[in-house]
């Protein structure tokens, strides 16, 4: 950066990457276009999940369906308080969009993700079918840029979000609410099953077009 003499408009401290984080990167992503040449349309079910703090702590998923969320934590993320989450509200909400269709479930490394209870109740919901640290499928550690949420989600709601302001936590709570439900452009799939990615056309559009 100081060589292009390039500035950070927001300097922010990372995790530093391992010597063999490469190569997971990349055992990762193999498997994964391994899967996509096995079946065309594996990308839409796969659920990428992430949480974000908005002030308040927040878990958004997201597939080719559309969003699932948002839930918010009201403690401290514990590995009990992520479980009682999942089990309550997160895997309830997939099952009613995804119904009887076979789906994958993504979540990275952190240690509420991590906690032993939670992994076991993955194993047996879902053998074979979810993505995380020490999960069927090796979720990468350190690695932000994979999923969806954390390239495009998260940034387009925050940049919504803020652009009010918020006199207390409950307006705030409030415009997050209001915001997962009424996104401007977003990922649909045709009746033939083809994923519609196109994010410079309105929802409206693709109703629209639906409907004719």
């Amino acid at each position: 950066m100081k060589r292009c003499q390039w500035r950070s408009y927001i300097p922010r401290l990372v995790h530093a990457l391992n010597d063999d984080d490469p190569n997971r990167r990349v055992q990762c992503c193999e498997w994964y276009f391994e899967r996509c040449n096995e079946d065309a349309h594996f990308p839409t079910k796969i659920v990428w999940s992430d949480e974000a703090t908005f002030k308040l702590n927040v878990w958004c998923g997201l597939s080719s369906r559309g969003l699932i969320g948002a839930f918010f934590f009201d403690a401290t993320v514990t590995g009990p308080v992520y479980l009682n989450l999942l089990q309550q509200s997160v895997i309830p909400s997939i099952r009613e969009v995804f119904e009887q269709d076979e789906f994958y479930f993504q979540q990275d490394g952190a240690s509420s993700q991590y906690h032993r209870d939670v992994r076991s109740f993955l194993d047996g919901i879902l053998p074979y079918r979810w993505i995380g640290r020490r999960g069927f499928v090796e979720y990468p550690p350190r690695s932000p840029d994979l999923t969806p949420l954390d390239f495009f989600l998260w940034g387009y709601l925050k940049d919504k979000v803020y652009a009010q302001k918020h006199a207390t936590v409950v307006q705030l709570r409030g415009t997050i609410e209001h915001e997962f439900i009424l996104p401007k452009y977003w990922f649909l799939e045709n009746d033939d099953g083809d994923n519609l990615c196109d994010r410079g056309r309105p929802l409206d559009e693709y109703d629209y077009e639906r409907k004719k």
